[in-house]
């Protein structure tokens, strides 16, 4: 079911495969129940692939900061902006969320 696959992603996700995780959010993504926490799960992979602490590059060396700006940083934030775009909100806590995870883009 929809439910089991979403907490594979969540289980997935928690134990540092990013990649695993967006397979099965990307499966659950279309179920009317667990759908929309799906696609922001995605989105928040998405901007933060490597679970860092937001807001940890203040005290990053800018050395470091400039060389972590890569091409795949880009293609996930588009990435993160289109499943926003595409996500309707279906109560106004969700539509909170999508604000929040806008800014971030």
């Amino acid at each position: 079911s929809a439910g089991f696959i979403y907490c594979k992603g969540l289980h997935a996700g928690y134990s540092g495969n990013s990649h695993i995780a967006l397979k099965h959010f990307n499966l659950a993504r279309k179920d009317s129940v667990w759908g929309e926490r799906a696609v922001l799960a995605m989105i928040w992979i998405c901007l933060n692939p490597d679970n860092d602490t937001l807001g940890g590059e203040v005290f990053a060396e800018p050395e470091r900061m400039v060389a972590e700006r890569k091409e795949n940083d880009m293609l996930s934030v588009k990435a993160a902006e289109k499943l926003l775009h595409d996500l309707r909100p279906t109560n106004a806590q969700s539509a909170m969320r999508v604000r929040i995870l806008e800014n971030y883009c």
